[in-house]
């Protein structure tokens, strides 16, 4: 810079200090130019180096002035320009960098999800690759011990299997070894044995989430009760129905196992409706509702019984003593019940009525009428109020239910009870199909009887009332 350049940035310092500093000649002029430099305002397009070293001063754990600060000499402004424009922007900027933050934080999810996918492949399939030699267990073996070469192929000559074979399979086994030999040892020292294979005796005891279902290998089955187990007798009632307590399951577990011993060909239904008949507390649907949402254990003794019939080829069914009938009567209790049905429409919610017997669709008992307000809601198991809900939309169907597609059977019923989707309702009907259609015949036959009813005149009584007055004259 030459004299008349500093003269320059000297005049033009003076005009931009205040008055009473303009004859600050002592300045020099390199600082002066650099303030000069400086001084140009932010503009928008420097917005975006803004955000990234506010995004960058956070992960650094840096606040804003510290942040602010490192932008001095950027894009040719000061840190004080940059401060100003800042505040005067500052709710424009800060939506800015939250919606960055917000995106990197979504984005960082799903690696964490696809990586967490990607990672239990390979520890699933690694032992399956290659399993340990038996050489491997011995804990004070020698690094000099001597290699048994593998079984030559057939069709090969001697001479090259052994050339071709032996150096790589020395160096196999020998990774193996030293790869293998720490694990190995540890639980040798641990168990103070010699041996040091993990099985069926030594593996420890599986650990279960009790917020996940256990894995259907991993479920024991209980030893068989001696004896055909006791009703539970204590009821706790609730708003609709009764609460199911531990002796409820301790008794529906004992009773499919000691069905299942005596019968192995009955089915799922079947062992509900004999539940239900010694302890009809709770009824038929209310069983299967509760063996859907605790499977594990009745699913397994199931199929370990059906698995015992196929391959036997014989069924253990008792025939006379044994064996219970497989259309029993009605209890006593349903009977009494039944004659509460009055009671029901005051705001009596029990559980201890059944829409009909399942096995049976002329059984003399009227269908019982449920309203809207008795469903089961959102996360709640199906109730018979749902299935009479079911039952009642087939028998008002206009149209052959059967080829009816899927979206025409329930999408008008989703919408009318959305608590549930179509699909949900749909899987609820193929679960228990056999049922719905004897309640659907039911109601229809009810509803043929009434229309009878309705339109045919009744003359007889006023005939039948001057009989009765006469007789009493």
């Amino acid at each position: 810079m030459n004299r008349e350049q500093a003269t320059a940035l000297s005049q033009r310092a003076g005009e931009l200090l205040p008055q009473g500093m303009a004859g600050l000649n002592f300045i020099p002029a390199n600082v002066l130019q650099d303030a000069i430099a400086l001084s140009a305002p932010v503009q928008v397009t420097d917005e975006p180096t803004l955000v990234q070293y506010i995004l960058n001063g956070i992960q650094r754990g840096q606040n804003y002035k510290e942040i602010l600060n490192s932008l001095h000499g950027i894009n040719g402004h000061s840190a004080s320009l940059w401060k100003d424009y800042y505040l005067e922007n500052k709710g424009r900027i800060d939506t800015w960098v939250t919606m960055c933050q917000r995106n990197a934080k979504e984005k960082n999810n799903q690696q964490q999800a696809a990586s967490e996918d990607k990672g239990p492949v390979p520890a699933v399939k690694k032992p399956a690759i290659k399993k340990p030699s038996p050489a491997s267990f011995n804990v004070d073996e020698s690094p000099e011990r001597p290699i048994v070469p593998a079984k030559r192929p057939r069709g090969r000559p001697k001479g090259s299997t052994n050339k071709a074979s032996a150096p790589p399979k020395a160096s196999t086994s020998k990774a193996a070894r030293t790869k293998e030999d720490t694990p190995v040892a540890a639980l040798s020292h641990a168990t103070g044995s010699r041996r040091a294979t993990l099985n069926s005796l030594t593996a420890p005891t599986a650990v279960f989430n009790s917020h996940l279902p256990p894995p259907n290998a991993d479920i024991k089955i209980p030893d068989p009760p001696s004896r055909s187990p006791s009703p539970p007798t204590r009821v706790i009632p609730l708003k609709r129905g009764n609460k199911y307590t531990d002796e409820d399951r301790e008794f529906f577990i004992k009773f499919i196992h000691r069905s299942l011993i005596k019968d192995n060909t009955l089915t799922r239904h079947e062992l509900c409706e004999r539940i239900a008949e010694k302890a009809p507390h709770h009824t038929t649907q209310s069983w299967l509702s509760h063996w859907s949402n605790n499977h594990d254990l009745p699913d397994k003794l199931l199929s370990q019984a059906h698995e015992k019939m196929w391959q036997t080829g014989n069924t253990n069914a008792v025939p006379s003593e044994g064996r219970e009938e497989p259309k029993p009567k009605r209890p006593r209790y349903r009977d009494l019940s039944a004659s509460e049905d009055d009671d029901d429409d005051n705001g009596n919610d029990e559980e201890d009525d059944e829409i009909s017997n399942a096995s049976d669709s002329d059984d003399g008992v009227p269908v019982r009428h449920w309203d809207k307000e008795d469903m089961g809601g959102k996360g709640e198991p199906f109730t018979d109020a749902d299935m009479y809900m079911v039952a009642k939309r087939i028998a008002r169907y206009q149209g052959d239910w059967e080829a009816a597609s899927m979206r025409e059977r329930w999408d008008s019923f989703a919408k009318k009870h959305p608590q549930r989707s179509d699909k949900s309702w749909q899987q609820y009907y193929r679960n228990n199909e056999k049922q719905i259609k004897l309640l659907v015949e039911k109601i229809r036959k009810e509803n043929s009887q009434s229309e009878s009813q309705r339109v045919r005149p009744t003359k007889a009584l006023p005939r039948l009332k001057r009989q009765s007055d006469a007789e009493s004259s």
